[in-house]
């Protein structure tokens, strides 16, 4: 199937490859595409985008083994973490650029959507795991808790403090996280990757917004302002909320990169001293 998908390509996706100057695979089924590329524009230079892991987003394994072959044949393999390294299939042209960052969010996180009280926020729905609100909405009734797009109703064990909100444009939840008191990161014990720590979008607002946040013990990282627990464990879930909740609100440990800087290093890494992989 997939090399009949390669084999007949969109005459639209034929004549941007002809004509571009760089091309961008995107972690996922791009990596099938490379021969056709070399083949329609040899002079093209090519780029890998590690957004995931394949295993993670769970590839067929045609594409996984296609990318075994092909990346080490690629210009550049940027990694949007570090911790992906040990799933690539070489590292002489691998760099490391992480998601770029559009400060612009502070313009739209104001007023605040919330009345008087403690808030702690989740946004998103990869990986999301409802059991953390059954536990947390027992330990902490003095907490509201605002599930967003998590992509399902609400749990039928959820406390009454916990609101789930349909998922909204993203301007919108900006309010939400900049005048919470905790951000909550409530991915599922199973598959989740370590590289999170870096790549979560969710988690990055946290830090921008100088909130302190709940997580899996795999995503916290060497960021001080994350308190890690165990799914399904309620001590854990309650000591990390309780960290959360007593800890101030500290200005990020790293600077994110903007979205014209991200884009300059995904262009060309190998001009750039911070790109460089460090084992």
């Amino acid at each position: 199937m997939f090399r009949r998908y390669v084999n007949n390509p969109n005459p639209v996706l034929v004549e941007w490859i002809k004509s571009a100057d760089v091309i961008i695979f995107e972690s996922g089924i791009a990596p099938i595409f490379f021969d056709l590329v070399k083949r329609l524009n040899p002079q093209a230079k090519t780029i890998y985008l590690a957004s995931d892991d394949l295993a993670t987003i769970n590839v067929a394994a045609y594409v996984k083994e296609t990318f075994a072959q092909v990346g080490p044949k690629m210009d550049a393999i940027c990694l949007t973490s570090p911790l992906m390294a040990d799933e690539m299939p070489g590292l002489e042209n691998c760099y490391v650029v992480p998601h770029g960052f559009d400060y612009s969010v502070e313009d739209h996180a104001d007023p605040s959507p919330y009345g008087p009280g403690l808030h702690a926020v989740s946004v998103g729905s990869m990986l999301f795991d409802p059991d953390f609100f059954v536990i947390a909405s027992r330990l902490f009734p003095e907490v509201t808790f605002h599930v967003i797009g998590c992509g399902m109703s609400a749990h039928p064990d959820f406390g009454k403090n916990v609101i789930v909100h349909d998922e909204m444009p993203h301007r919108l939840t900006l309010p939400y996280i900049k005048h919470a008191s905790v951000g909550v990161a409530p991915y599922r014990s199973a598959n989740v990757p370590r590289y999170l720590s870096d790549t979560s979008m969710k988690l990055m607002q946290y830090d921008f917004f100088k909130l302190p946040s709940v997580c899996p013990e795999g995503v916290v990282g060497d960021y001080a302002s994350r308190f890690g627990y165990t799914p399904g464990d309620a001590d854990s879930i309650l000591r990390a909320m309780q960290g959360a909740l007593a800890a101030p609100r500290l200005a990020p440990e790293k600077a994110h990169l903007t979205w014209p800087e991200a884009v300059e290093r995904l262009l060309a890494p190998d001009l750039f001293s911070d790109t460089r992989l460090v084992s």
